[in-house]
């Protein structure tokens, strides 16, 4: 099977959309059990998210003196 998304070429805008989508999925799914492993998903791309936010400059700022 071929790979078609490389996750580790993702910047932040693009992780930040799709928690947004897997957020609304799961608000709007009815089934249990794909609600959970949505939710699941979801906080493994908020990790990344994370990780991927000090490499964006975002939050980086030095308090002034």
């Amino acid at each position: 099977m071929q790979i078609r998304f490389d996750p580790s070429l993702a910047c932040y805008d693009d992780v930040y959309c799709q928690c947004q989508a897997l957020a609304h999925a799961a608000y709007k799914i009815d089934d249990d059990d794909i609600r959970e492993m949505l939710l699941y998903t979801l906080l493994e791309k908020q990790q990344q998210l994370e990780m991927l936010l000090p490499a964006s400059g975002l939050g980086n700022e030095s308090p002034a003196v």
